[in-house]
């Protein structure tokens, strides 16, 4: 894998992208963010204009090319100033889980990638395991969080009906006087 040296670990742009000066990680920390792209830094160093994007690196004192070096290809992660975004290098073609709440997902990439990382949800590669850093927020439902579930009629799947008996106002006295008859019939022939 070869490298182009840079000339530090972070370059500051103006406004206008005419000037530029080398920032290190240390010093971007220092400075006030205002939003996810600008950050208001208060620096002693040397400004320089910006003629091209070959300023950023290390030149070769004998020719007017980028230095460069040689090194065997290794699979990194980078965080960015953006929060939950990430910078993967990946040697050959790498599997990364993306895992968030109850869904995972698997890609396949290669090279260098920005990876942008949603809330609660982490990256797990072969020899890393990002996590992504919850932001702090609010949340007001306005709406119970219940699924509304159909359910068919039971009586539809099953004969559920109750059986319906009339009552008709009879008289059950002749009922009881021959229950009483019999009775006294079988009483009669132990008596014997």
């Amino acid at each position: 894998m070869i490298n182009v040296v840079l000339i530090s670990d972070f370059i500051a742009i103006n406004i206008k992208r005419d000037t530029y000066l080398p920032i290190s990680a240390n010093e971007l920390q220092k400075c006030l963010r205002l939003n996810t792209n600008t950050n208001l830094c208060q620096l002693q160093k040397a400004i320089y204009q910006r003629d091209s994007d070959n300023n950023f690196c290390i030149k070769n004192p004998e020719e007017d090319t980028c230095r460069t070096t040689s090194a065997t290809c290794k699979t990194t992660w980078t965080e960015l100033n953006v929060i939950n975004r990430f910078i993967i290098t990946c040697c050959g073609q790498c599997t990364l889980r993306i895992i968030c709440e109850d869904q995972i997902t698997t890609e396949q990439v290669s090279g260098v990638n920005v990876i942008a990382l949603g809330n609660n949800c982490v990256i797990k590669g072969e020899i890393f395991i990002i996590t992504s850093h919850k932001q702090q927020t609010n949340e007001m439902k306005i709406k119970p969080d219940i699924i509304a579930v159909e359910i068919a009629p039971v009586s539809n799947i099953i004969n559920l009906s109750v059986p319906h008996y009339e009552y008709k106002g009879e008289n059950y006295q002749s009922s009881l006087r021959s229950i009483s008859e019999q009775i006294e019939q079988m009483k009669a022939p132990r008596n014997r």
